[in-house]
């Protein structure tokens, strides 16, 4: 890894969820193959979603960092595996497409207690995330200047 690499740690739907199928019919591309997906036939959709289109659909869970020396990708994947091991599977409920921040989300559409303790670090938050990688990070927040810092947004 270079010295001056960033890492991030997003979520992105696995290639059998219907999800990513759906986040990439309405992007207009397939983000495994890089291929592009005819999208629906709604006025201007493809300049709407020509930006994300560049990222796909994710949620950041951990923005950009730059690495203390001697850090590693095998570190960061440990801590992100540790950190994955500690939340228990739920289901959401059904969810819409919602406007979160001037970003378009997709947001539950009813109650869910097991996420809303997630999000209250009940069972693990943003506090918990943070702490999880702070040993990794460089305490300069100019080491990640120019790059767009995201919340946990999708």
């Amino acid at each position: 890894m270079r010295p001056d690499a960033r890492v991030a740690v997003y979520y992105a739907p696995r290639s059998d969820d219907p999800l990513l199928a759906a986040s990439s019919m309405w992007l207009g591309r397939d983000p495994a193959s890089d291929s592009p997906v005819p999208q629906p036939d709604v006025a201007g959709i493809a300049e709407v979603t020509a930006e994300p289109r560049l990222y796909g659909f994710h949620a950041t869970l951990k923005p950009p960092i730059r690495l203390v020396s001697g850090c590693g990708w095998d570190d960061i994947v440990a801590a992100a595996t540790a950190l994955a091991d500690r939340i228990a599977p739920f289901d959401l409920p059904p969810l819409s497409v919602q406007d979160l921040f001037c970003l378009l989300a997709l947001r539950e559409t009813e109650p869910s207690a097991a996420l809303q303790a997630l999000a209250d670090a009940g069972e693990i938050g943003r506090d918990q995330v943070e702490k999880a990688f702070a040993q990794y990070r460089i305490d300069d927040p100019t080491a990640v200047s120019g790059v767009k810092q995201e919340g946990g947004d999708a």
